[in-house]
C-alpha cells in the first residue's frame, strides 16, 4: 500500500494513459475537482486536462503535480510510467 493516502502504489493497465489513471485515483482522492488539483499544483486547468489526454508535463509541471500528490518526483517518473520520458529527457541534455 502507498504511503501517502489516495495515491497508489502502482497504477493498473487500461487504454488510459498512466498518468491519467493516476490522476483518475489522485482526484477524488485528494481534491475535489481537476480544478483543485491545478490551482495546487500552479498549473491551469488546461493543463490537467490535457494530461488526462496523455500529454506529458513538463519538468517543471512535474515537479508541481508531484507536490500537489504528496509524492516525490521519482514517483511520478518511474511508478506512473516516465522510465522512457525520463530516459529521453536524460538524451537531450
Amino acid at each position: 500500500m502507498s504511503e501517502t493516502p489516495g495515491v497508489p502504489d502502482r497504477v493498473g493497465s487500461s487504454n488510459k494513459s498512466a498518468l491519467a489513471q493516476f490522476l483518475d485515483t489522485l482526484v477524488p482522492a485528494r481534491y475535489p475537482t481537476d480544478a483543485a488539483l491545478a490551482r495546487a499544483a500552479g498549473v491551469s486547468r488546461s493543463h490537467v486536462s490535457r494530461w488526462r489526454k496523455g500529454m506529458t508535463p513538463t519538468m517543471p509541471n512535474l515537479y508541481g503535480l508531484a507536490r500537489a500528490a504528496g509524492v516525490s518526483v521519482e514517483y511520478l517518473i518511474t511508478v506512473v510510467g516516465y522510465e522512457k520520458w525520463s530516459a529521453e529527457q536524460d538524451k537531450d541534455d
